[in-house]
């Protein structure tokens, strides 16, 4: 395309030139159309310039690597908390089996502390992984769902609280073993849908002012 109009834009100034001769009012036409084709003329051989396109994507992709690895360690920095505060503390695997206190409540109603013995070793490393699992999770929908350009999905320390209450809940009932462990997995992944589908139908049916009816420790305290 550029090579065409190379030899396009000097017929036509000689045609000028030689109209310029009969009438001096055609050199204003002469300069606004000069300056069109120099203005013109850059774009054209930018576009013929082969590997820009290229170019520019890895550009923006090399801007991007400085944020993403700073979310990246900041989520290996936060994993390991995490990681260790998904289940109750006396809930440990190096249990000696001679200290296996009673699962069940006390008479007043009121649940005992968690003492006991973690069914699966590496307690701690598992907790990681659920952590690391859930985040990928969640920053793959915002990447590709989400409108905001630049969302990050991480887990709020808000939620604590309500894993150790289901903890104790589920040990109530079933004790220690594997079968009080998975129950206590499927909760979690249940509370999360549950979770995940109010906050989608809120923004869909564009309710999020009901937010407003609820005082804002409240908010502060479960939400973050």
């Amino acid at each position: 395309p550029s090579r065409l109009s190379m030899m396009e834009v000097r017929p036509t100034q000689e045609r000028l030139r030689a109209a310029m001769m009969v009438d001096p009012k055609v050199d204003l036409i002469v300069e606004s159309e000069n300056t069109d084709q120099s203005n013109s003329m850059p774009a054209l051989i930018g576009e013929s310039i082969p590997g820009k396109g290229v170019l520019s994507s890895w550009y923006r992709v090399a801007n991007q690597v400085p944020a993403v690895a700073l979310v990246a360690l900041f989520h290996l920095m936060v994993g390991i908390p995490f990681g260790v505060s998904y289940f109750p503390v006396g809930w440990r695997s190096s249990f000696g089996s001679d200290e296996i206190p009673d699962a069940g409540g006390s008479d007043n109603g009121e649940d005992e502390l968690v003492e006991g013995p973690f069914p699966l070793p590496g307690k701690e490393s598992l907790g990681i992984r659920m952590f690391l699992f859930s985040t990928i999770i969640g920053q793959l929908v915002f990447t590709f769902a989400s409108n905001f350009d630049s969302a990050v999905g991480l887990q709020m320390v808000e939620n604590v609280p309500f894993c150790h209450s289901l903890a104790s809940i589920v040990i109530k009932n079933q004790g220690y073993g594997l079968e009080a462990l998975s129950t206590l997995f499927f909760l979690f992944a249940f509370a999360s849908v549950v979770v995940g589908l109010v906050f989608y139908l809120l923004g869909k049916f564009e309710l999020g002012r009901i937010i407003y009816f609820f005082p804002s420790h409240v908010l502060v305290g479960c939400i973050g």
